[in-house]
């Protein structure tokens, strides 16, 4: 099934976090290292969550099927493969010394790991957005 390549999205509030789209992702050890930031109201009804880790700075978007996004430009979220975006936002962590000790960094893997996986069930490989792992170069992840 083709994905469409790009989501038009703007915020609807930050008021209210709703956690269960990163919990879908993320063991607990690693939920307690983001911060619920807003929600993104999109065309077809989907929400998107933005998370932002609180070492590396950077942003997790996903939606309540456990979707990942990366923030393009003014109200344009591009569909990319959650393991992808995971390692862009996790391996800073521990690759720029800005604080993961050991259960961090195995709780990380685990979770890119899993998403991996279940991205390949799915029948996912190739380049970032298109269904692969994690290759050389790529969308940013913060907003």
């Amino acid at each position: 099934m083709a994905r469409r390549r790009f989501v038009t999205g703007r915020m609807k509030q930050g008021d209210t976090p709703d956690w269960q789209p990163l919990a879908r992702v993320v063991d607990e050890h690693l939920m307690g290292w983001f911060m619920w930031m807003f929600e993104v109201a999109t065309p077809g009804g989907r929400p998107i969550h933005a998370y932002k880790h609180i070492a590396t700075r950077g942003y997790l978007h996903l939606d309540m099927e456990g979707s990942a996004y990366v923030y393009v430009d003014e109200d344009r979220y591009r569909r990319i493969d959650l393991d992808w975006l995971l390692e862009l936002v996790l391996r800073p962590w521990w690759e720029e010394g800005l604080g993961a000790d050991l259960e961090d960094v195995t709780a990380s893997w685990a979770a890119i790991e899993r998403a991996r996986r279940a991205g390949a069930a799915l029948g996912e490989g190739g380049a970032p957005g298109d269904g692969g792992a994690l290759g050389g170069g790529g969308p940013p992840a913060g907003g």
